[in-house]
């Protein structure tokens, strides 16, 4: 796991890096890089380099915002010792904000919401065709459909076909953010961008309907996964 530290305070610095090293001797090991100046956190972004997580002091908030238009799914832990900017880290989709001196119980417990997340993102699914087998990372799926006793998987790229049955295929995925739209169609509720009359617009910009009798259920399904991952859609 890749994590950004950014702040001007050296010792703030140093603290999330002994808490991260005492983490580190029972869990995932950290690849860390800290930054005394946001501008040259930027210029690592602008570069290319991604994070998994950054913490970010509060005086960057004008960073943050130039963080979220680089990397959108990048987790911002917002470090501050006042509590009035809380409001402002949630415009940029903060994941969490910690006041200073930082309490090392609410660090860890953050940390282990990271960590369930990041392992949600390594999930894979398992596509068995003719002589074939191939995983594809779950966050990458945006629906699948039933099609002739087969299964089509529609990812952010391409398109292909398995010998799965629907069935089988939605017991294993509702269970992980997918949820039944229509007789024939599974939706990945990340991938959903808008959700219309009868049909669902992916962040593809593909159109997937969704049933008459199955609308209320997909719009309670979609409002539920934003409220549990705290998405804001930018």
């Amino acid at each position: 796991m890749k994590i950004g530290i950014s702040s001007h305070n050296n010792r703030n610095r140093q603290q999330i890096l002994s808490y991260l090293n005492y983490l580190q001797k029972t869990r995932t090991l950290f690849e860390t890089k800290e930054y005394e100046f946001g501008a040259d956190l930027l210029k690592d972004l602008n570069k290319g380099i991604r994070f998994d997580v950054i913490f970010l002091d509060v005086d960057f908030e004008n960073v943050a915002k130039k963080i979220r238009e680089l990397d959108r799914d990048v987790l911002l832990i917002f470090v501050s010792r006042l509590c009035n900017q809380v409001f402002n880290a949630f415009e940029v989709n903060a994941f969490q904000y910690l006041l200073k001196p930082i309490n090392f119980y609410l660090f860890f417990n953050t940390l282990k919401r990271v960590f369930q997340l990041h392992h949600e993102k390594k999930r894979v699914f398992v596509v068995k065709y003719k002589q074939q087998i191939r995983q594809i990372l779950l966050k990458n799926i945006v629906y699948i459909e039933c099609y002739n006793r087969h299964i089509l998987v529609q990812t952010v790229t391409d398109q292909m076909e398995s010998y799965q049955t629907f069935r089988e295929t939605a017991e294993k995925l509702i269970p992980l953010g997918f949820i039944r739209v229509h007789q024939s169609f599974l939706v990945n509720l990340s991938h959903i961008k808008e959700i219309g009359q009868n049909e669902i617009i992916g962040t593809n910009g593909i159109i997937i309907p969704v049933s008459i009798r199955r609308k209320k259920e997909v719009l309670e399904g979609y409002r539920m996964h934003i409220e549990k991952h705290n998405v804001w859609k930018l």
